[in-house]
């Protein structure tokens, strides 16, 4: 059963991209970038998400990074790789990781979990947010 993983509502339930498509369109149809939210934590609340949530969103990005760090958990990775853990098409692997050096044809950890994060590695604060 879908539910908002702000509020844990289960009615009207909306998928949000935590990366935005504009930041990283490569992760458009990525299951990993998508989170479940109910209407009023989406957009209709004041303190929605795509109003004035900037706490809520900056909470659900950091989540996001942390479950970047433990799907990537080795050091480098191949683009066949990356393309089967993200589970995205060849032509969205490619547009993620144009902009990412590789050495033999290998990615480091850090490279892709920024690229996923639209190329901003987030201050993980522990449990201030």
């Amino acid at each position: 059963m879908r539910y908002c993983k702000l509020c844990g509502s289960t009615e009207n339930i909306q998928a949000h991209h935590i990366v935005s498509r504009k930041q990283q369109p490569a992760l458009i149809k990525c299951k990993h970038n998508l989170v479940d939210l109910c209407a009023n934590c989406h957009v209709l609340a004041p303190s929605a998400v795509h109003n004035n949530g900037f706490k809520e969103l900056k909470k659900l990005r950091l989540e996001k990074q942390r479950e970047y760090y433990k799907l990537f958990e080795l050091e480098s990775y191949s683009k066949e790789v990356i393309k089967e853990l993200l589970d995205i098409s060849q032509r969205d692997i490619d547009m993620l990781l144009k902009p990412v050096k590789n050495v033999a044809g290998f990615y480091e950890r850090e490279d892709i979990i920024r690229a996923c994060m639209g190329g901003k590695i987030l201050i993980d604060i522990g449990d201030i947010l």
